[in-house]
């Protein structure tokens, strides 16, 4: 399954380039994510934890890494299993960052080409996993703001003691929860189906 998700972000791209080689906060800012042991510069063990509804996910596994500075591009393959819901995930993750000058706006692209078998396989063919990456990375690119203001906040000299507090709170707790996420895409679903049975009758 492949997913791409892109968003802006009102910083120059050397500043947010810095920031995603620092493994350990941009795991911060990832919704539900959390590392299992000091990451290195290629190599990182994490657990994401994300509940949808009554549904929990649990899971634990390596990724490896790899940035290419002229580019300023990156890709992340990684394997993952959750024991609870006897089930594997597996990718790989491709990112980008556009410079849209003259301003000092950057886009950053996201390529996701995933697997998921077990269990929580129907989920990728139910379209919740595409509403989940939409709503996480959502959540991922306003944690990232915050955080990079702090950073520009301390580069210019400016008190950053309230807006550090701020970015503290926005970090992603032990769990990412998502609602009723998954009775929402099936409902979006059944009124699909409604509407393509009644235009069909009209």
């Amino acid at each position: 399954m492949q997913i791409e998700q892109s968003f802006d972000l009102n910083f120059e791209r050397a500043l947010i380039w810095e920031f995603f080689k620092q493994l350990d906060s941009v795991t911060e800012c990832m919704p539900g994510a959390s590392l299992l042991e000091p990451p290195t510069s290629e190599h990182a063990k994490f657990k994401i934890k994300v509940k949808l509804g009554p549904i929990s996910t649990d899971f634990e596994g390596d990724v490896q890494l790899s940035n290419d500075d002229v580019n300023f591009s990156g890709l992340v393959q990684g394997k993952a299993n959750d024991r609870r819901n006897n089930s594997s995930i597996s990718g790989n993750v491709r990112y980008c960052l556009l410079s849209q000058e003259p301003s000092k706006l950057t886009t950053v692209k996201i390529f996701v080409d995933f697997d998921i078998v077990g269990r929580l396989a129907q989920f990728s063919r139910s379209g919740v996993v595409t509403e989940l990456a939409s709503r996480m990375t959502m959540d991922f690119a306003n944690n990232l703001e915050k955080k990079l203001t702090v950073i520009a906040h301390i580069k210019d000299g400016i008190s950053v003691t309230n807006l550090q507090s701020q970015s503290a709170n926005s970090s992603s707790s032990n769990e990412y929860q998502i609602g009723g996420l998954v009775t929402s895409v099936i409902w979006e679903r059944v009124k699909i189906f409604f509407r393509s049975l009644f235009k069909g009758r009209t």
